[in-house]
């Protein structure tokens, strides 16, 4: 039988983007909201977490988004940007945190990735080469220098991968490209079935050929992608769609699986009360 994961999602920030950054060739009088999550999986052998958010002072990202896109650009941390006091809340210590998923090396996903000295770090072997040789530096992400310094050294907890790897039973990764050269999705087992946020993905109007990732570094990745989601039985959560909000009240995205006896019946306890 395969593991089935809980995942819980937490809002680190939002901002919006310039129409055609996010939909290629279009839109080009709109700004468009998206919203930043760190993600937290628990399985029955271990707990990970999807990005690690930004730092608790974030004023700096906000002042770049401005000066990259103009004044109308922003970026808003919530209280989670450091997401640990909301892991705290969720029953998760730092400590408890075996593996750590970076789906890019951009700041809103590995900022904080010093934080958990414990864990795994999982990431593309593409992305981790082109940050320590980069071939394109200026394409190089804007990271805290500490977060740049350890994913430049050669610590025996990072994990590269190339293709697609297990993170641990009910949780998979795979190498995707198009947004970034580190671009990856996460495969997640939950009782619903299977979830896949894509980091090329920012919002569900990126699922239709015609309307990928504006920002992408390889259109043909964008596009391989696509493909490939659409012909999966699974249900996709575009990383940045700002309607999880709304559509996980509270974050929890997929509940534990409900424990059964031996006899295969829902121990009273767990029964939904009338």
């Amino acid at each position: 039988m395969n593991a089935v994961c809980r995942v819980d999602l937490v809002h680190i920030g939002s901002g919006v983007l310039r129409g055609p950054e996010l939909l290629r060739g279009q839109a080009f009088d709109e700004w468009c909201p998206i919203a930043f999550y760190v993600w937290l999986v628990r399985g029955p052998q271990g707990t990970a977490l999807i990005d690690t958010g930004i730092t608790a002072d974030a004023d700096w990202w906000d002042a770049r988004a401005k000066q990259v896109r103009g004044p109308q650009a922003y970026w808003r941390a919530t209280d989670d940007a450091d997401p640990t006091g909301a892991l705290s809340g969720l029953g998760v210590a730092v400590s408890d945190i075996d593996h750590v998923v970076l789906t890019s090396f951009g700041p809103y996903a590995a900022s904080n990735i010093t934080r958990f000295p414990q864990a795994t770090v999982h990431v593309s072997d593409a992305g981790l080469s082109e940050l320590r040789k980069p071939a394109y530096p200026e394409l190089l992400p804007h990271l805290p220098p500490e977060a740049r310094s350890f994913l430049a050294c050669q610590d025996a907890r990072i994990r590269r991968f190339s293709g697609q790897a297990e993170v641990m039973p009910g949780l998979q990764v795979r190498e995707i490209g198009g947004h970034h050269r580190e671009s990856l999705a996460v495969i997640i087992t939950t009782a619903q079935g299977n979830l896949v946020i894509p980091e090329s993905v920012f919002l569900p109007e990126n699922l239709q050929p015609p309307n990928v990732l504006g920002i992408g570094e390889n259109v043909y990745e964008l596009l391989d992608t696509v493909r490939w989601l659409n012909q999966l039985d699974a249900q996709v959560l575009p990383i940045h769609d700002p309607q999880h909000l709304t559509r996980f009240p509270g974050g929890l995205v997929a509940p534990a699986p409900v424990p059964r006896s031996r006899t295969g019946l829902v121990p009273p306890e767990h029964k939904e009360q009338p």
